[in-house]
């Protein structure tokens, strides 16, 4: 009960934020220019040197994909779907957002290239790593490890974070915008993987060769049904055009974080 009623209030404060950014478009919040002054560095090698901890769309891309991929042979074919259907909900949650927030970047190498608001690296940092530390949880048994791979995913999504602001590419409230929309999006994901998990009706594709994707999707259509699946080559091959499909649209609508 307490764990829905945090949700509720940390999902209304995102949706306010990013609310009052829309209505006030370009204006900046309260401290983001003593904030960035603050931490910016004015040594431009040092700025070029911040920049380059940036997740661009090819980053995030081959990140997934190699993830993915991993998990695929370490026959943990659900978590590898789901971790694919991170790309899609990328492109939603970092792009959508800048259509209606016409933020400008402070004066950078990324300045008038695309809008500040939300800090894709922000986004992509806590919803793909995010994803990672609940994998880790799940799946490693060794403490020491399991606690060690979680701290350093952790570390890594604040200093990701704390980079672009030393590069000044973003304003503060940019960062706190993509950690804010990217940790709402990753507990949706996160539910939507237990929840297909959990049902019965999945443990036969899981232990066999068919597409994890496909069983994925085929037990969202057919959550109330206890059938098990009987899918034939057209719909798993319409199943993995889709999948190819939301690759592409990850590449070609994506904005730059």
């Amino acid at each position: 009960m307490k764990a829905k009623l945090g949700m509720t209030i940390f999902a209304a404060l995102t949706v306010t934020l990013f609310t009052m950014a829309a209505i006030h478009n370009n204006d900046l919040f309260w401290g983001d220019t003593k904030i960035l002054s603050a931490l910016r560095v004015d040594d431009k090698t040092w700025q070029q040197f911040f920049a380059r901890f940036d997740t661009t769309r090819a980053i995030s891309l081959g990140f997934v994909l190699a993830v993915s991929a991993a998990l695929w042979l370490l026959r943990k074919r659900l978590e590898a779907a789901v971790f694919l259907l991170l790309l899609p909900t990328l492109v939603f949650t970092v792009s959508f957002p800048k259509l209606f927030v016409k933020r400008l970047r402070p004066e950078g190498s990324l300045e008038g290239m695309t809008n500040s608001f939300p800090s894709g690296t922000g986004t992509v940092s806590i919803l793909v790593l995010g994803f990672l530390i609940y994998l880790v949880g799940e799946f490693v048994a060794a403490r020491r490890l399991r606690i060690g791979i979680q701290v350093a995913l952790g570390v890594a999504i604040v200093l990701l974070g704390l980079f672009r602001l030393l590069a000044g590419e973003h304003w503060p409230s940019d960062v706190v915008g993509g950690y804010m929309g990217g940790a709402l999006a990753l507990a949706a994901i996160i539910w939507l993987h237990r929840w297909v998990r959990e049902r019965s009706s999945c443990s036969a594709c899981l232990s066999s060769s068919t597409w994890s994707m496909t069983c994925f999707w085929e037990t969202i259509s057919n959550r109330r049904s206890s059938a098990k699946f009987s899918l034939t080559s057209t719909r798993v091959s319409r199943l993995m055009i889709f999948q190819v499909a939301l690759i592409i649209c990850f590449c070609c609508t994506a904005s730059s974080p």
